[in-house]
């Protein structure tokens, strides 16, 4: 579904870690961007980053920066595979060094954050550069985009359930004069593609075919211990 919508760029959260093997294939495909700014891993002795440290894209003529922080919070209640390192470099560091770097390559630097909301706020109060901050790690629902220190905050929930929408307008010079929102609720505003249900549908029947075998071999050991009791 995210190839589908064309997404310009993605950030894994502590779920996306517990499912390693699918989570390096999607990287790796390389179809959408995948950014992580504070996370690498170790492979054959050899670290190595995550996904990009940061994306620049084009949004009618203005370059966009796109970096991404998990926090330690998210990071140490992640069930990553026993046999998996990762490493984690504290978020206010990394941003310290890497904010700088995206306002000279870029005229807007956008954050999509897996930090606890108290967190964000605290990182977008304490460092300027930062011009909007996309909120992720179970963020609440707020209709309308706001402000925290000089940056634009847009918080849009969690699983899909809300769109969001973050407009911004730029001068010549980068500076952001004006910005609105208009957040939305995904089942009550945008209509059902009846090709995406199809496929839903489908993967629902397939999941409840999974859970029935699992059950039936299940109920099958749970059946063959029962007779080995009775015989001994």
């Amino acid at each position: 579904m995210m190839n589908e919508f064309e997404l310009d760029a993605c950030t894994p959260g502590p779920r996306e870690l517990q499912y390693w093997d699918l989570l390096t294939e999607f990287r790796d495909e390389g179809s959408i961007p995948f950014v992580s700014s504070n996370l690498a891993y170790v492979e054959n002795g050899e670290e190595k980053p995550l996904g990009e440290r940061y994306v620049i894209i084009e949004k009618n003529g203005v370059k966009v920066a796109l970096f991404a922080l998990m926090g330690g919070s998210q990071f140490s209640s992640a069930r990553i595979p026993d046999e998996v390192k990762v490493i984690f470099e504290d978020p206010f560091k990394t941003a310290q060094e890497l904010v700088p770097q995206l306002q000279d390559e870029a005229d807007l630097v956008v954050l999509m954050s897996q930090m606890t909301t108290p967190d964000t706020n605290r990182l977008l109060e304490e460092l300027d550069g930062i011009d909007a901050a996309l909120y992720g790690n179970l963020a609440s629902w707020v209709q309308s985009c706001s402000k925290v220190g000089h940056a634009v905050v847009n918080q849009t929930g969690t699983r899909g359930q809300y769109l969001g929408h973050l407009v911004m307008i730029v001068d010549p010079e980068g500076n952001v004069i004006d910005w609105g929102s208009k957040n939305m609720k995904m089942a009550e505003n945008v209509p059902e593609r009846p090709d995406i249900a199809d496929l839903v549908a489908a993967h629902e029947d397939e999941m409840k075919k999974v859970t029935e075998e699992k059950a039936n071999v299940r109920r099958g050991t749970l059946t063959d211990e029962s007779s080995e009791e009775s015989n001994e």
